[in-house]
């Protein structure tokens, strides 16, 4: 064999190794899903297939305890696992498979890699997407958080029940993603864009409207082998309670396949355009409020009606979360309200006909995408308010912005949020032949490729607000006297709220509480 001949087949292999990449129809030979069933109740999430056919991983907080677990293969065959070992400061835990055998085709992951991710280096993530009967992947990119511990980037309300639990370590090493996983994810196997598996896919924090997600280094695989844990503490239901964003719903049945039409049909898809939200999970506005980006407008507005003694039931106000797959955009709806993508006009709306009649609201979204980087959030904030006076501030003779709700925010060096309130230059008279004025509630969202914005539009009466400020209306003990004027101002604060909670998925601030 000549020289010349083993310079060759070095570069060849040399050339093979450097354009591997990310393979999803090999990943999903290796990749399972995982449903934990217990008291009435199923959680379901993603994991892997780890040395051995029968041996997986996943998240240890999807776990129950006394929880029937039972793992799907290629996307078709179940069997029934238990725990082997679990690992409580890296959340992971190694299932075993106990009855049936290991199909054909599975391909079990042997390796992983611990090398350290670059700042912006893509990720991919390939798990079950809000609970959905195939796989899909999830492409984000490597964050920046320093230093990269879970610590650092928990939401302080998290803090404590964390450090007192250990479920994760506090100071756990992390990889922060710049964007956030979707419910369904957690346990999710995660590669580099050479195909290596760098993490396991972890969170489910409340982050506000959005949620806190990261990923386990791949490194923490050995401790899970080598853990002398072989069952859940005795705790641990409570222990996990934190991980309160998980996805987990009320069956009737103990069928896989029924639980799996269930969450189906429980956690829909909606598309247009570039975006793809996901139903997520419903909260009431206190939890949201406890955990907002910036609940500043939302206490302006509280503050405000108790001036005029407006008092509102802000407990019966609840919020569905819609989360986008591609952009990582997070848009809240009032609870019970369809979701909906008009076609022609490319908007996502809210569907608010089982609001108060009479009366005229509107909750709408929309996303441009672009090279928005040579602009500032002031600038594309201007820019939304031209277009806004041109095409709906005619029966108002324009819009001009209340400075007491308008203010912009930069959250890192790539995003940035407004918000804006504007009010019509002057009233006009509605169809029905009421004086009327015009309100728009705007949430601006913007990094260098894309621009997104949720408005509130409220058309209030004049003789409605004027009555309120002039004697007052109690919605809380009194409602049932002044019925009309409570639905009127519930429901303007309900999507006034809405808009206000528009945010980015996984951008945590000090503003935290």
């Amino acid at each position: 064999m000549t020289k010349g001949f083993l310079l060759l087949v070095s570069l060849i292999l040399i050339s093979v190794i450097c354009t591997a990449q990310f393979n999803p129809k090999l990943a999903q030979k290796s990749l399972v899903k995982v449903m934990v069933t217990a008291n009435g109740k199923a959680g379901v999430c993603s994991g892997f297939v780890w040395k051995k056919g029968e041996w997986i991983v996943t998240s240890l907080h999807a776990m129950k305890p006394g929880g029937e677990v039972k793992v799907q293969y290629l996307d078709q065959f179940w069997r029934t696992a238990t725990i082997k070992k679990i690992n409580i400061e890296a959340d992971l835990v190694l299932l075993e498979i106990k009855s049936g055998d290991v199909p054909s085709g599975v391909v079990a992951l042997q390796a992983y890699s611990s090398k350290i991710l670059d700042f912006g280096e893509e990720i991919v993530a390939i798990g079950y997407n809000s609970g959905s009967k195939g796989s899909s992947t999830r492409s984000m990119k490597k964050g920046f958080v320093d230093p990269e511990t879970l610590e650092s980037l928990i939401p302080a309300s998290d803090r404590k029940n964390i450090e007192e639990s250990g479920l994760p370590k506090i100071d756990l090493d992390i990889i922060y993603l710049d964007g956030s996983l979707l419910p369904g994810y957690s346990g999710s196997p995660t590669y580099d864009k050479t195909g290596s598996l760098v993490g396991i896919g972890n969170g489910g924090l409340e982050g506000g409207a959005s949620n806190v997600s990261w990923i386990i280094p791949a490194k923490f695989l050995s401790d899970l082998e080598n853990s002398s844990m072989t069952a859940l503490p005795p705790n641990f239901a409570k222990i996990a309670q934190h991980f309160s964003a998980e996805m987990e719903m009320t069956v009737q049945t103990e069928n896989p396949e029924e639980i799996e039409d269930a969450f189906a049909e429980e956690y829909k898809s909606y598309t247009g355009g570039d975006f793809l939200f996901y139903y997520t999970k419903t909260r009431t506005l206190e939890e949201l409020y406890n955990t907002s980006y910036d609940p500043g407008n939302i206490d302006k507005i509280v503050d405000e009606f108790q001036q005029s003694r407006l008092q509102l039931d802000y407990n019966q106000m609840s919020y569905d979360i819609y989360e986008d797959a591609n952009n990582g955009i997070v848009v809240a709806v009032p609870e019970g309200q369809p979701f909906a993508y008009n076609d022609v006009s490319k908007i996502f709306y809210a569907d608010l006909t089982n609001f108060p009649q009479g009366y005229y609201f509107s909750l709408r979204f929309e996303g441009i995408k672009g090279n928005f980087g040579a602009f500032s959030i002031d600038e594309t904030a201007n820019q939304l308010i031209s277009n806004l006076n041109i095409s709906m501030g005619g029966p108002s003779s324009g819009y001009r912005i209340d400075p007491e709700y308008s203010y912009s925010k930069t959250i890192d060096n790539n995003n940035s949020i407004a918000y804006i309130m504007l009010t019509g230059n002057s009233q006009f008279i509605n169809t029905a032949g009421i004086a009327v004025v015009s309100v728009l509630y705007i949430t601006l969202l913007k990094d260098d490729q894309k621009a997104f914005y949720s408005i509130a539009e409220m058309v209030v009466p004049v003789i409605t607000f004027t009555y309120a400020i002039t004697y007052g209306i109690d919605c809380v003990n009194n409602y049932n006297l002044t019925t009309d004027y409570c639905d009127y101002f519930e429901s303007q604060t309900k999507i006034m709220c809405a808009a206000h909670l528009a945010t980015f998925a996984n951008k945590q601030t000090k503003s935290l509480k």
